[in-house]
């Protein structure tokens, strides 16, 4: 009987000139074969459709992460309470995916496809009795004991275990600690249902690298706080009919302007205190690379003739249409336009004339203090001065304003009250 051949594909991956395409490295990665290793056909082509295969991350990658999450709540054995059964499943789920990421990183002893691959080793070591089992016998060694514990405080059942798990790094923060419902329970999971989600996780990118370089195939931060948010938004509509409450992903957008204007401002008083720098200078000599190019946007060309004529009458409608995209901002009328001009027309002229020497008066002139942060440490020529810099950095602490619910956060969590926001020294 002839044999149907698939159609070749052509699997397109961009590539930004001046940057390193960590993507792309990942990708070839992926199809990496060792000189030491013999891989069968079927092997390859699993590394090549794991690297170019990957599907167009949207709700489905959603909707089928739901179907695997649910099959592993039926699967979990030894927990029995529904809902604590759906919550470890949701907590098993978080552990593998954060894994996927740093194996994809290299950061699991070296193994790109790490977790599949203790999977089949450990099938390899015990044949069809399965005298170990994936879950209890290397994954819950893997997380207590390996990433939960440091190098020299792990303490694995038996050395066959601790070669399985290899050289892992400590993760701090708790997420592959012992849960209370692992201490509490003894649970077994069947080793088919990680072959499920393997199979899943394999059809997509992972990737740390959420930049506008990045590919829209590739699982990155942004689609598991969406993920997060849908599945603890759903959970919590079911269980809570009428609540307010419920989970937010804060994009990086959002989270770097806070954290910047935050932690910039503390570090540059600090570092002017410490050490007498003068980054003002930088400000007052080439005020154009610290003013944001939105407010800058167009400022280059004079206004056309007769819109400038609108500005002195004060005349409509030109006046208030809709400007020329090289001179406005999306959305700005000529008005607006004319109004952002000469606002940086007065910043310029500040900064020019050295009155903004403060970090007070930069932050209230909205001045970019990170890149001047950046030019003032470069700028730094005595070692005392950088030791100071650095030194000033890692001092400081930053505690997130989250508002904790004990059912949604942790099961044994001390407190939900609220925590305040702060840096300290």
């Amino acid at each position: 009987m002839p044999t149907v051949q698939s159609q070749p594909r052509l699997a397109l991956h961009r590539h930004t000139v001046g940057t390193t395409n960590e993507a792309l490295s990942q990708r070839l990665g992926t199809i990496e074969i060792k000189i030491d290793e013999s891989p069968t056909l079927i092997e390859v082509l699993r590394k090549m459709r794991a690297a170019f295969d990957a599907d167009i991350v949207t709700k489905r990658f959603y909707d089928q992460f739901v179907r695997r999450q649910r099959a592993l709540t039926v699967a979990i054995q030894g927990i029995p309470d529904d809902s604590e059964r759906e919550w470890y499943s949701s907590l098993m789920m978080n552990r593998l995916m954060f894994i996927y990421f740093m194996q994809k990183k290299s950061f699991m002893d070296q193994d790109t496809d790490y977790l599949r691959n203790r999977l089949n080793q450990l099938r390899d070591l015990v044949g069809t009795g399965q005298f170990y089992g994936f879950y209890r016998d290397f994954l819950l060694p893997m997380f207590h004991e390996g990433l939960g514990q440091k190098a020299d405080s792990r303490r694995y059942p038996n050395d066959v275990v601790a070669d399985l798990v290899g050289d892992v790094p400590y993760i701090n923060g708790g997420i592959f600690a012992e849960h209370k419902l692992e201490h509490d329970n003894t649970i077994e999971i069947p080793d088919e249902i990680f072959t499920s989600i393997f199979d899943l996780f394999d059809r997509f990118q992972w990737h740390l690298d959420d930049r506008p370089t990045a590919s829209q195939n590739e699982i990155n931060p942004d689609v598991l706080g969406y993920i997060f948010e849908q599945f603890v938004n759903e959970k919590d509509s079911l269980d809570n009919r009428g609540s307010d409450k419920g989970a937010y992903y804060t994009k990086e957008d959002v989270t770097h302007f806070m954290a910047s204007n935050a932690i910039v401002p503390v570090f540059l008083e600090r570092l002017i205190d410490r050490t007498g720098v003068n980054p003002w200078r930088y400000l007052r000599e080439a005020p154009e690379r610290y003013i944001w190019s939105s407010l800058a946007w167009g400022t280059d060309e004079p206004l056309p003739a007769e819109i400038e004529a609108q500005r002195t009458a004060r005349r409509r409608p030109l006046w208030d249409g809709p400007a020329s995209e090289d001179l406005g901002l999306p959305g700005e009328t000529w008005w607006e336009t004319d109004r952002r001009r000469n606002e940086h027309a007065k910043l310029l002229a500040a900064a020019k004339s050295g009155h903004i020497d403060s970090v007070d008066r930069a932050v209230t002139e909205n001045i970019d203090l990170e890149q001047l942060a950046v030019d003032t440490i470069d700028q730094l020529n005595a070692p005392e001065q950088a030791l100071a810099a650095w030194q000033i950095l890692t001092a400081i602490r930053v505690i997130d304003p989250v508002i904790m619910r004990k059912s949604d956060v942790s099961r044994d969590s001390e407190s939900s009250a609220p925590r305040q926001f702060y840096l300290a020294a």
